[in-house]
């Protein structure tokens, strides 16, 4: 490619080469080769901008250019097969796509926990994709762990926290997490697995059934995940409620039943005044009949006495005259 001109040595360290384009005429004819060899597509009938509609869409959404990739992979020679079971020929795929799309991209950016293989950047969102290559033979629980994997390596490492990205600075509001896994068997040989994330929100799971652009969208589960929360969530809040509901019913029942027996113990104390006043009054009364019962006999016998004394002496009167 260098004696032809399509290609110049940019750098070297002794050991390893880094090739460059001359010139933006060849690497405009590159790219339009590579489209169309590759994707079906040229850079005349296919814009950036539609790429970014198509290809690169908000939330995750880049199963189509997993399509592509896949699409792509079928046309090479069974001569490149072997280095089909290595992570960094499917990194190198995806990236040639995304330079020729003309995305705005990093691969291998740095950080102090490690290195990302590529992050994309579109609009205010930046892609975190993570590689992994496996012999999984279609096995979509090997498939779903090497994804598990692959974002938790996005998390341990941060990332999210590089370069590129602190360049842009309050540009870059949302990041999106997302997890490839190639299945490298000879009877597969495809980018089989893709679990794309936002945020603290639910894994979003794409698998890829076929290397002819038939994609199969592995959303039930993730749905019924979202279900589950959401009626989890709903439950939870519903027994919160209701439990706050009888908290205060009880407190008013409580309260009720104190006030209850607050009047009670009130009506119970006027109740035994009452019966106190009155016994009281029974027996003051029975104390004055008593005394009147007592001072009535003592006038009977003091009349008796002067009856007696009466009739002696005019006995004796009587005896006297005669």
């Amino acid at each position: 490619m260098m004696e032809a001109g399509y290609a110049t040595i940019k750098s070297s360290d002794g050991t390893t080469v880094w090739l460059d384009y001359p010139n933006s005429e060849v690497r405009e004819f590159i790219k339009s080769d590579y489209l169309k060899t590759f994707f079906g597509a040229t850079t005349e009938n296919l814009t950036f901008v539609d790429l970014q509609k198509k290809v690169l869409g908000g939330n995750g959404n880049i199963t189509a250019l997993i399509e592509w990739i896949n699409g792509g992979i079928t046309t090479l020679s069974f001569m490149h097969a072997p280095a089909l079971t290595l992570e960094s020929t499917w990194l190198i795929q995806v990236r040639q796509g995304l330079w020729c799309m003309g995305a705005d991209f990093g691969t291998e950016i740095q950080n102090l926990y490690g290195r990302s293989d590529i992050v994309v950047f579109i609009g205010n969102t930046q892609y975190v994709l993570e590689f992994k290559a496996v012999s999984a033979e279609g096995s979509e629980a090997i498939l779903a762990k090497t994804a598990e994997l692959a974002l938790q390596q996005i998390d341990k490492k941060k990332y999210e926290y590089n370069e590129l990205a602190r360049n842009k600075g309050p540009l870059i509001t949302q990041t999106v997490k997302v997890a490839l896994v190639a299945d490298t068997h000879e009877t597969v040989r495809q980018l089989a697995h893709m679990v794309s994330q936002t945020g603290d929100g639910l894994p979003v799971t794409a698998r890829f059934t076929s290397r002819t652009n038939a994609t199969e969208i592995v959303m039930a589960k993730d749905a019924a995940k979202q279900v589950k929360a959401e009626a989890k969530a709903r439950a939870e809040a519903e027994e919160k409620k209701t439990k706050a509901e009888v908290r205060a019913a009880t407190k008013q029942r409580k309260a009720e039943a104190k006030d209850a027996a607050k009047q009670t113990k009130a009506v119970t104390k006027e109740i035994a005044k009452a019966e106190a006043t009155a016994r009281a009054a029974k027996a003051k009364a029975k104390t004055a009949g008593a005394k009147r019962n007592h001072g009535a006999h003592s006038d009977g016998e003091g009349d008796g006495e002067r009856e007696g004394d009466g009739g002696g002496g005019g006995g004796s009167g009587s005896g006297g005259r005669a």
